[in-house]
């Protein structure tokens, strides 16, 4: 009967560690696809940024 609740409670800590380390990896990719999808954003900005400068700029003269 102790061996039944030993080996239990010995799976229900594996169960939780690979949780823990599902979630600790889904976040990774989470952040690491967020961080790309801002980056995508800012170049965008700055490229649409300087576009928009030299097409003012040659409007004006």
């Amino acid at each position: 009967m102790r061996l039944s609740i030993l080996l239990e409670r010995l799976s229900l800590q594996l169960e939780g560690s690979i949780l823990f380390h599902f979630r600790l990896f889904i976040r990774k990719i989470h952040f690491t696809s967020l961080s790309f999808y801002v980056m995508f954003i800012y170049d965008y900005a700055i490229f649409y940024g300087c576009f928009l400068s030299v097409e003012n700029g040659t409007k004006k003269q």
